[in-house]
């Protein structure tokens, strides 16, 4: 019996529009971000811009994706109503869209030409969403929407746990949602739509453990700064000891103690 391949979905591997897409609170940028917010245009000044505030956020779903209202409204923190928008924003105008700690090194054309859906991956295997491309209506992110709609179990009771209420961000709409989803989508193949996941050094190339490290990657095309301004205050006082150095020199320290204790029993 003949069978006839089904039709790719509407967008799987469509151009991704030439429009660039960053959002913050209101209109007024804070001056730090400022220079990055330039470098996007600089590169690509035949590009269209777009800086989305969080009310327009919002508007754009309860126009366009009421069913999603509830769940983006019942969210605990804003920065999560801020993944969830970017995602619904490339779905509905798709383009680039950059987080405004990120730097514009050169232009992403060359990376952008296959179309589809385009995410970005760091050293350690992360996927960054700070980086995300598409086209418009790319099936891609209707993945997305389920995996946010339908959290996992650990999600769940994360957000109930105050010291995990950080990585309660990451597991719903964050770096942990975005790579559990990567990963199901690759699993799903053609049906899934062209999805590129860029090399490490072009798009996000240094980890957030490696976040306070000088940039070493000469092929990139973004720098990810990692503000990480969404983090509370003290989140941000505990994370700031979370680096690659810092978990060497911890285990270093657990081992030569260790040792020592080690030690001390075999002379007594």
């Amino acid at each position: 019996m003949n069978t006839v391949p089904p039709a790719a979905p509407v967008g799987a591997s469509d151009p991704i529009p030439r429009i660039i897409h960053q959002t913050w609170k209101t209109e007024d940028v804070p001056d730090r971000w400022r220079p990055y917010q330039a470098s996007w245009r600089r590169a690509h000044p035949d590009w269209a811009y777009r800086l989305w505030t969080d009310a327009a956020n919002r508007d754009l779903i309860a126009r366009l994706y009421p069913w999603f209202l509830p769940t983006y409204d019942a969210f605990p923190r804003e920065i999560q109503r801020v993944d969830a928008a970017k995602y619904f924003i490339l779905y509905t105008c798709g383009g680039v869209y950059a987080d405004l700690d990120c730097e514009c090194v050169k232009p992403l054309d060359p990376l952008l030409a296959c179309g589809g859906a385009v995410v970005s991956r760091t050293r350690d295997g992360v996927i960054d969403c700070a980086i995300l491309a598409s086209s418009p209506r790319h099936p891609f992110w209707q993945t997305v929407f389920r995996a946010m709609e339908h959290p996992t179990l650990t999600a769940r009771l994360m957000r109930h746990v105050r010291p995990l209420h950080a990585s309660h961000v990451l597991f719903t709409t964050g770096t942990r949602m975005m790579k559990r989803t990567v990963r199901r989508s690759a699993a799903a193949g053609a049906a899934a739509g062209t999805l590129t996941v860029c090399d490490a050094r072009f798009l996000s190339a240094r980890s957030w453990l490696d976040r306070y490290e000088a940039f070493d990657e000469p092929d990139a095309f973004v720098r990810h700064h990692y503000s990480d301004s969404w983090l509370r205050p003290g989140e941000q006082r505990a994370h700031r000891w979370l680096t690659r150095k810092t978990a060497w020199r911890v285990a270093g320290f657990l081992l030569l103690a260790g040792l020592l204790v080690g030690v001390g029993a075999a002379v007594r």
